[in-house]
């Protein structure tokens, strides 16, 4: 049996992400998967992060500028790598170290 950590079906459907119309989001059977699923997730962003500092890495061995580093990240996150930890970079690099 599946159950949603949702009221009902459409409450998750209509905040899920979509792609060509199809909800990104199903039911998922009690009994552990939700940490399973965290564990995928953290992994997933884990790596991001490592290839964000790799990134960031190749741009100093290549000399560029702080604010440089910062246009690229500008660039990066108007495009298909559109994301939060995208942000986070962008926004240090330009001297914004509150969040």
């Amino acid at each position: 049996m599946k159950f949603l950590a949702f009221t009902h079906d459409a409450d998750a459907e209509a905040i899920c992400a979509k792609s060509n119309g199809d909800p990104y989001c199903e039911g998922i059977v009690i009994g552990g998967a939700g940490d399973l699923v965290k564990m995928v997730h953290n992994g997933i962003e884990y790596g991001d992060i490592q290839l964000i500092c790799a990134a960031c890495h190749l741009m100093l061995a290549l000399g560029m500028t702080r604010k440089e580093m910062a246009q690229e990240f500008d660039v990066w996150n108007k495009g298909v790598l559109d994301s939060f930890l995208i942000e986070i970079p962008h926004d240090f690099l330009n001297g914004d170290v509150e969040g």
